[in-house]
């Protein structure tokens, strides 16, 4: 189900170019950055889990929340030890899905274009001294999510092999092959997110885990400026999942 330290290349995009295509010149800004960050020591004694959704949305995240709410069944920590890096507009949304977690916003475009803005979330990051990092997304953009699990240094870190092209397979590869970092075959992309968490959670516990759809605590109160008749419209779902 997963591997340690593998190519990241998918069966279907194994085609390479006689000629390696040149790294965009914000790569090398961005790993400077980096370099610098790692400068920042450490703490020596380790603690706490690092979840990455930094480019899921809104749907992701919801539907994210099936396999981050059995994290601290599974890894043996309190619901208060993990902290989930998401989107800013994912923050509102985080005290109903993730009620007893920490979150901390990002501004994901910022981070992977504005070097001051990256510099001080990464010193943030590896200042709190996670022992495990965990990734499920598909990281379509190198130099986000990749980076955060690499700079958060975290002796076990767990990732969703990340969907690659000719543009990004070299980026992909300078940050993940790398070892002891588990790479764990989410499946062909587009691979339904439940599915993709699933497999995820079944490689963080060691164990096969059935699918569950995610279990929200909505409220049962009307809202009172809700309309007698009104339609839900999903109409930027990518997928059936969302649906």
């Amino acid at each position: 189900l997963y591997s340690s330290n593998r190519g990241m290349s998918r069966p279907d995009d194994s085609t390479t170019s006689k000629r390696p295509r040149s790294l965009p010149r914000g790569w090398y800004v961005m790993r400077f950055v980096d370099w610098l960050a790692r400068l920042c020591p450490l703490p020596s004694q380790r603690r706490g889990v690092l979840v990455v959704i930094a480019d899921s949305g809104l749907g992701d995240v919801t539907l994210a929340h099936f396999a981050i709410s059995r994290y601290p069944a599974m890894l043996g920590v309190p619901a208060s030890a993990i902290t989930i890096i998401g989107t800013k507009p994912a923050q509102n949304l985080a005290p109903l899905i993730f009620p007893d977690m920490q979150f901390r916003p990002i501004d994901e475009i910022s981070f992977h274009r504005h070097p001051v803005y990256r510099l001080r979330f990464a010193i943030w990051l590896r200042r709190r001294g996670f022992a495990v990092a965990i990734c499920g997304s598909y990281m379509r953009k190198p130099m986000v999510c990749d980076a955060l699990i690499e700079l958060s240094a975290a002796p076990r870190q767990i990732v969703v092999q990340p969907y690659t092209t000719a543009k990004t397979r070299r980026m992909f590869e300078r940050y993940l092959q790398r070892r002891g970092i588990e790479i764990v075959d989410g499946g062909h992309y587009p691979t339904a997110e439940i599915e993709r968490h699933a497999r995820l959670l079944a490689a963080v516990a060691k164990r096969p885990i059935p699918l569950s759809p995610p279990q929200l605590a909505w409220s049962t109160q009307r809202p009172s400026d809700l309309p007698p008749h009104y339609a839900v419209i999903a109409a930027a779902a990518s997928s059936s999942d969302k649906c």
